[in-house]
């Protein structure tokens, strides 16, 4: 069966780093990473409420093109709001599989080498998640991990489950 993996969580939850390590070892994926689809297809959108919604209408759109030529993707995007990743989970249907990054704001701040979070502290960067733009928790993701409790081995695992 083919699905889509959508990963959520804060920015350096750990999104992009899982993706990775997940297309390593499942070639059959395809990823799509929200800062090379910023980068290549939403090089027109800032990251008000309304972009970030029309960015996430962009992703769905492409993974379900791709599901339908029964190529699986996952996909490592903020998707902030809950009306985010239902819009998803409505365009992609029973393949796709929600799963969220519960790691706290304090674990993403710290691991953050690109000093987003400061910049958004101090007012130099607006509507950043988890500062001055909100992030809503999944109400029932598929899937739940902690990236700084668990290894990426350990989470790598529990996707496997997930889609046997």
């Amino acid at each position: 069966m083919n699905y889509v993996l959508w990963l959520t969580g804060l920015p350096c939850s750990g999104k992009t780093t899982l993706a990775n390590a997940f297309i390593k070892h499942n070639r059959q994926f395809i990823l799509l990473d929200g800062d090379n689809v910023r980068q290549f297809i939403s090089t027109d959108l800032d990251f008000s409420l309304e972009s970030r919604q029309e960015n996430i209408r962009r992703v769905a759109s492409f993974a379900k093109l791709l599901l339908d030529q029964n190529i699986s993707s996952i996909v490592s995007i903020l998707s902030p709001l809950e009306s985010h990743r239902n819009f998803a989970k409505d365009t992609i249907g029973n393949s796709f599989k929600l799963i969220y990054l519960d790691t706290a704001l304090d674990i993403c701040e710290r691991r953050d080498v690109k000093g987003m979070y400061k910049k958004a502290r101090q007012g130099v960067i607006t509507d950043f998640t988890g500062i001055d733009s909100p992030y809503e928790k999944p109400s029932s993701p598929d899937l739940t991990l902690n990236t700084h409790t668990e290894t990426i081995n350990d989470c790598l695992g529990k996707i496997e489950k997930l889609i046997e």
